[in-house]
């Protein structure tokens, strides 16, 4: 891996991105994307696919947020191409909720019990140093990337004790946090017997931070191209070959984080076989002037409950509010869904009900899938072909996606980064994740057994 060759490419100038809204020229604008509603943004430059073999140092195929994140870590050093197979934001990264959660992202007790205390603030370090740097480098203004706070609550009295739990963990890992009761919260919220406040916690518009990302890679002699997928690879003499249509991708390194079709590739069977598919259901209100002043006032943009199966909510500059969970099992079609969809009536209830102000209508609502690493943290694989190495990677959530942005690039630069032992795919893991290894591949099998853990989260819920 000490050996490098480079390799100059020569790419057009309109293969270069211009993502941000005030390059949008009137008459020019493409066709809105095939993403989540309120993520909609127009493009001025049209998506170009491969029309030529290419030789690159890196070809990273996937163009969601992880694969985005390390091509544009690897750049300033690597020329590096993407190969998308859709259009950037169609995945699941375009239909998530944006929210960049460090206290959601960490079971932080889990964690330590697995792989030590030092270990876990390794992991939150870096974690939070990845959130950071992307914040620096993607530049979005503050309607598309906020800062803020964000609140625990708990949905029983019963989990009071869980949230005191919490916060003492979070204080001893040197994280903000206070924990409040009824009193501090009954100005906006209702019916919540406890929180914990988090201070710095950040959303992000996900399909804005995608172009930026791709015009960071184009910007430095990259390319990214869209409709293109890749069929196969072989290692070949000193390099790898990617087929993608009737060209090829040369290179020296190749990483593949493609997401729900991870099943497709023969190399990733071992990682795709310990995570759970699944399809979440979100809602946004329409604007409200109420709501957009509490969100000046208090700061907060983020809010999630103490179940299992738990709510979530992203308060938008706006005013707008988006509310997420009733997760299911299984990955459906990504899709917009009516407001009088069940799934969405219940998240529009359970935030009425929960909120002092009065909710606006729902503007819009969809359903988006994903696949969960069983045991929550992302998956590595890593092999070396001489001196060139394979890294195929999946993940849950833009923080973690970001954070494997720097974790695969040093892998790939270095062979080292203090938190890969954590990330791979043979790590230690609890018996729940263990037990999905031993399930046969069935996807009939495997679909009953999921039914079955998702039955008995909602029945823990319920109870508890």
């Amino acid at each position: 891996m000490a050996r490098r060759r480079r390799h100059k490419l020569h790419w057009p100038q309109d293969h270069r991105y211009r993502a941000m809204p005030s390059d949008i020229v009137p008459g020019s604008v493409i066709s809105p994307l095939s993403v989540a509603p309120l993520w909609q943004v127009e493009r001025t430059v049209g998506p170009v696919a491969l029309d030529r073999d290419l030789t690159c140092d890196v070809c990273v195929v996937g163009g969601g947020v992880a694969g985005l994140s390390a091509a544009a870590a690897l750049c300033d050093k690597q020329k590096v191409v993407v190969l998308e197979a859709s259009r950037l934001g169609e995945g699941s990264t375009g239909w998530c909720a944006g929210i960049l959660s460090l206290a959601t992202t960490v079971d932080l007790v889990e964690v330590a019990a697995v792989f030590g205390q030092e270990s876990a603030r390794s992991l939150l370090f870096f974690l939070s140093d990845a959130m950071l740097g992307m914040k620096h480098n993607l530049d979005l203004g503050s309607a598309d990337w906020q800062t803020g706070r964000s609140l625990y609550v708990a949905s029983r009295k019963l989990h009071r004790s869980k949230l005191i739990s919490e916060c003492q963990t979070r204080r001893q890992y040197g994280l903000a946090s206070e924990y409040l009761e009824t009193p501090h919260l009954r100005k906006f919220w209702k019916d919540f017997p406890a929180a914990i406040d988090l201070d710095g916690e950040h959303a992000v518009h996900p399909v804005k931070a995608l172009f930026a990302l791709a015009a960071l890679v184009t910007a430095s002699g990259g390319g990214v191209f869209e409709g293109t997928k890749a069929s196969g690879w072989r290692h070949e003499g000193e390099n790898f070959v990617v087929t993608a249509g009737a060209h090829t991708i040369t290179c020296q390194h190749l990483l593949v984080t493609v997401g729900l079709n991870s099943d497709q590739w023969p190399a990733l069977s071992e990682i795709d076989r310990i995570c759970v598919p699944m399809t979440s259901y979100v809602m946004v209100t329409e604007p409200s002037a109420e709501l957009a002043d509490m969100v000046k006032k208090t700061n907060c943009i983020a809010l999630w409950d103490s179940l299992s199966l738990y709510h979530y909510v992203r308060y938008l500059p706006s005013g707008q509010v988006l509310v997420g969970g009733e997760e299911t099992p299984g990955a459906l079609p990504n899709s917009t869904v009516d407001p009088g969809d069940p799934h969405i009536k219940r998240l529009y209830d359970w935030a009425s009900r929960h909120h002092k102000l009065k909710l606006p209508e729902i503007a819009c609502a969809w359903r988006g899938s994903l696949s969960l690493p069983a045991d929550g943290l992302p998956f590595i694989k890593v092999k070396l072909f001489q001196e060139n190495v394979f890294v195929g990677a999946i993940t849950d959530g833009l923080p973690f996606a970001f954070l494997l942005g720097s974790v695969i690039s040093r892998l790939i630069e270095t062979g080292e980064h203090p938190v890969a032992q954590m990330l791979s795919y043979s790590r230690r893991m609890p018996a729940d994740a263990r037990l999905l290894r031993l399930l046969p591949r069935s996807p009939a099998v495997r679909g009953l057994a999921y039914q079955a853990v998702f039955a008995a989260l909602k029945l823990k819920d319920t109870i508890a």
